[in-house]
């Protein structure tokens, strides 16, 4: 007989929404009827199938192995983990439109799902008794009309006592989770509201809006502490990370910006998509980003290895910086000139150089060290003559040089290397004004030479 040793999804479509699964493995919408659980080290695929029309949104509740999925059918679905994927229990019915958002609470004790739709309600689904074992005979508890036009996203906060909605009619409102009760209004969003969270540790939510603003609100009296501002288009997911000192969100125009929740600054952005950018997931090592360029994209914190790289980089810098100073203390300029080169030195280098045409025998040693120089060097010290060209003060040293560098062997070259050109370009128009300058100087040196000849003549 014969088995399925592996079985792999292909092409994923838009991807919609992702949610950490069991170990090892996410749970995937993307814009099909079926819901993928992805093995996120072999990419082995395997497939839920119930839904009649495309999923909408997902979350899982990993402590206890429950999914939960919403769909254009009007229905929500209610999965338990078996084995290397999950089973359907139960399927709950009673929204009119498409179910556009769906959360499952947090705490043992109180176990509930919530959802919420394009029918403008709210609903809170629960199993009997809060019994997670008792799945299958979960029932809708309460529904509310919730907001004026389609709603979006749905969040419950982690002590599960509240929950949040975000929708179309540019506001975020949000409830008691125990009776539905409305707590407050969050309005300030010029567009209507794409997604909404609440902190893991503070008492704060946050909201992301087609207005391409991402807020934070104070859940104490709602009004607005924070806005982040740095995106271009809707920004259609946020979600705090670094246990609420960081926030990350993802935009329309595929991009995903990281942000100290403190600054309000955007600490990096990270360019890994080419069309919108709907799913965000972070996980303690690393974050997910799924878009509609069917493209699931997992980024690393790379921020301790950059750092200790930028350590060892400003050790390394310091040492070469102490070599130059014993080069130049010990009057080796020719290798003082190339150490200053490869250490992106320009002022170092002009004050090298103006020591080495100095001695006597200066622009021959200069020469010497030029024809050695490799072609991305020359091109470097071809970018600090034009840098030193622009100051008068600093001119004649430029000009010699420059002098050395078009009377070595390696000048021959020069012409025939595209990479060369705008440096000579940039040399042109400041080289010109000194030499006008120059001969201004000479003519009027030459005349006060005639008009002293002269006064000498008629004294005698």
């Amino acid at each position: 007989s014969s088995g399925i040793n592996a079985e792999y999804g292909g092409y994923n479509d838009e991807i919609i929404d992702v949610k950490p699964a069991f170990e090892g493995h996410l749970a995937l919408a993307t814009n099909s009827e079926q819901i993928r659980i992805v093995n996120t080290d072999t990419l082995a695929t395997s497939v839920l199938s119930g839904h009649t029309a495309t999923v909408l949104a997902i979350d899982t509740n990993t402590e206890h192995g429950l999914l939960a999925s919403s769909s254009k059918d009007n229905s929500v679905m209610l999965w338990k983990h078996e084995g290397d994927s999950y089973a359907h229990v139960v399927t709950c019915t009673g929204h009119t439109a498409a179910v556009s958002g769906v959360a499952w609470s947090h705490l043992k004790d109180n176990m509930f799902v919530v959802s919420v739709s394009s029918d403008l309600t709210l609903k809170l689904w629960q199993p009997a008794k809060a019994n997670v074992d008792k799945l299958e005979r979960t029932k809708c508890v309460y529904t509310i009309k919730a907001h004026d036009k389609d709603i979006n996203c749905v969040a419950v906060s982690p002590n599960d006592k509240f929950i949040i909605s975000g929708s179309l009619d540019k506001t975020a409102k949000v409830w008691s989770a125990g009776k539905g009760n409305l707590l407050g209004v969050l309005r300030g969003h010029k567009r209507g509201i794409w997604s909404a969270r609440f902190s893991p540790v503070d008492q704060c939510v946050l909201t992301s809006s087609g207005d391409a603003l991402i807020k934070l609100w104070r859940l104490s009296d709602f009004s607005c502490i924070r806005t982040y501002e740095g995106h271009s288009a809707s920004v259609l997911n946020c979600q705090f990370i670094s246990h609420g000192r960081q926030l990350i969100s993802c935009c329309a125009d595929g991009l995903i910006k990281v942000w100290d929740t403190q600054t309000s600054e955007c600490a990096t952005t990270l360019d890994g998509h080419t069309d919108k950018c709907w799913a965000l997931l972070a996980t303690q090592d690393s974050i997910v980003s799924g878009a509609a360029d069917s493209l699931l994209c997992f980024w690393k914190d790379v921020t301790e290895e950059e750092e200790a790289e930028a350590i060892e980089e400003e050790k390394v810098q310091s040492e070469q910086q102490q070599e130059l100073r014993n080069l130049m203390f010990q009057g080796k300029y020719a290798a003082a000139f190339v150490l200053s080169l490869a250490l992106n030195m320009p002022y170092k280098c002009l004050g090298v150089a103006e020591k080495m045409l100095g001695l006597e025998d200066g622009t021959a040693q200069l020469r010497t060290v030029i024809e050695n120089l490799q072609i991305d060097e020359i091109e470097t010290l071809l970018d600090y003559l034009a840098t030193w060209n622009t100051n008068s003060k600093h001119t004649i040293t430029a000009q010699n040089v420059l002098f050395a560098l078009l009377s070595s062997r390696q000048s021959r070259s020069f012409a025939s290397n595209p990479k060369l050109r705008i440096h000579w370009e940039a040399l042109i128009p400041y080289t010109e004004r000194h030499f006008e300058r120059l001969t201004k100087l000479q003519q009027q040196s030459t005349f006060l030479q005639y008009t002293w000849d002269r006064m000498k003549l008629s004294e005698l």
